[in-house]
């Protein structure tokens, strides 16, 4: 059976993590999970590990701390970090994991990693990325690299970690779901973090494997939300505020350590007579790191997310999108992407899941644009016989 790991992070930050780093904390498990996979594969015994989690999870984070772990261990780490704009082309993960890799070995020791069916994957590593076939990748090279794994982790153990993996080529995906099939006596870890529910379907697999290591990194339940509170800047933190703090963010580390910043720097009181300024704060750090999420998603995306905000929580989606200036159906997929990311929830009537995603957009705009967008939705409605929120 598959283990699954899901905790709420209401736990203390231990392990050798500093507490104050939200991403770290109440994560004794996951790390613990991620040091004895590490411990296995030097020992030879292989394993896949998967870091689910949305955006501001920490799933970057702990995948760094897993590199430096490896490091430490004097394993073999290989790196590579999905991007959309390249998914499109056949491989590009892979060759981010060995070109530099294999360009550091001299001929003769490159030439025996490349030997037997490893050299199935040479005319990946000389020719460079291709667009990607409209079918599935290539099985030769796919076998190539995995036997060119297998050379690599028999001059030390390895460590492969894959950030962003939803948004890795299809090529690449197929290999580490076909490595992850034989790692049994291999040893070398694979960490991939990802957004699962934004996986290609074609390699849904790697969650459903018994011989992967799903671990789920939720957001901050209320209690641990008040427990980071008060463990690092406000000591003296009232239950009403952080019930605030947490009821703004819903738990997502990176905007709560944002808030928290903010807060501080506004000099913000920690009381329940404090609750209207947490509501009313919008970091700039979250605000960019939403407008970049958002822009990652598609041309069109800022502008329904701005609709959305002008229209209110429950709007309908075909509004948003007359709002946005989009066509029915590109917006629909737009949104489909946007619960996926965890920044709105709903299908045909949409709201933001955290009130702070909200006010992040809210501070883009100045009084006038708020007014001109209020008045273009005012007449948008009117024409459908609706009324604004």
């Amino acid at each position: 059976m598959a283990l699954h790991v899901h905790t709420d992070g209401s736990g203390r930050a231990e392990s050798g993590v500093a507490a104050s780093d939200v991403a770290f904390f109440g994560r004794d498990t996951e790390v613990a999970l991620i040091e004895a996979a590490i411990d296995r594969a030097k020992a030879g015994s292989g394993g896949f590990v998967i870091l689910d989690g949305p955006p501001g999870a920490g799933r970057s984070k702990l995948l760094s701390l897993a590199t430096e772990l490896g490091v430490r261990r004097e394993m073999r780490v290989l790196r590579a970090t999905g991007h959309e704009s390249e998914r499109g082309l056949a491989f590009g993960g892979a060759l981010q994991l060995f070109e530099k890799e294999l360009e550091r070995e001299d001929p003769a020791e490159r030439a025996s990693l490349l030997s037997g069916a490893a050299a199935l994957a040479s005319p990946l590593l000389s020719a460079g990325p291709q667009a990607a076939p409209d079918d599935d990748p290539a099985p030769s090279i796919v076998h190539g690299l995995y036997r060119l794994s297998c050379h690599l982790s028999q001059r030390s153990a390895l460590l492969i970690c894959v950030d962003d993996a939803h948004a890795m080529d299809l090529g690449t995906l197929q290999f580490l779901l076909y490595l992850s099939h034989r790692l049994d006596d291999v040893p070398a870890l694979v960490l991939a973090a990802a957004n699962v529910e934004t996986m290609r379907p074609e390699v849904s697999g790697l969650v459903r494997d018994p011989r992967v290591t799903h671990i789920r990194l939720g957001p901050l339940s209320p209690s641990g939300t008040a427990r980071w509170l008060r463990e690092t800047g406000f000591p003296d933190a009232e239950d009403e505020f952080c019930d605030a703090c947490h009821a703004v963010t819903g738990g997502d580390r990176y905007y709560l350590r944002e808030l928290a910043r903010e807060l501080e720097q506004q000099g913000v009181g920690h009381t329940a007579a404090d609750v209207p300024d947490v509501a009313q704060i919008a970091p700039l750090g979250v605000s960019d790191a939403v407008l970049l999420r958002l822009a990652r998603l598609g041309p069109g995306a800022v502008e329904l997310a701005e609709a959305i905000n002008t229209l209110g929580a429950g709007c309908e989606l075909r509004h948003a999108a007359a709002l946005a200036g989009l066509d029915p159906d590109d917006a629909g997929r737009l949104a489909e992407r946007m619960v996926a990311a965890r920044l709105v929830r709903g299908a045909g009537r949409l709201a933001f899941t955290q009130p702070i995603v909200a006010s992040s957009l809210e501070a883009y705009r100045t009084p006038a644009s708020r007014a001109q967008a209020h008045l273009a939705a005012a007449r948008m409605l009117r024409t459908t016989g609706r009324r604004m929120p």
